[in-house]
């Protein structure tokens, strides 16, 4: 009975934990696609922050749900293409911890 319990807190203590951090890692597909959008953005200043990094999450969260809302209203200004539009979509739904509630089913939880 001792051993099993050992046997169980040792495997606990040497369990690694994977946690999100509030930055996008430099090596992640993510941070390929914010440096595309800031390329094809130009001189948009929400997107020139590529001296800073590693990449704050909850920043490019924000340009992110922007440019989906000028995605579903048919206007695409930085000429987006399929796979960008993808990447998009897999950006928010990774980071979908940091989108604001508004505007969803769950905004009687936002008070």
């Amino acid at each position: 009975m001792l051993r099993n319990i050992w046997a169980a807190l040792l495997i606990l203590i040497t369990t690694n934990a994977v946690a999100q951090t509030t930055y996008v890692p430099l090596w992640a597909k993510e941070g390929w696609l914010l440096d595309r959008m800031e390329i094809k953005a130009g001189t948009n200043n929400a997107l020139n922050l590529s001296t800073v990094k590693p990449y704050m999450r909850k920043a490019y969260v924000a340009v992110a749900d922007s440019v989906r809302q000028l995605l579903l209203q048919n206007q695409n200004p930085w000429q987006l293409s399929a796979v960008d539009q993808y990447n998009l979509d897999r950006f928010q739904a990774n980071n979908s911890e940091y989108k604001p509630i508004h505007n969803s089913r769950y905004a009687f939880m936002e008070k």
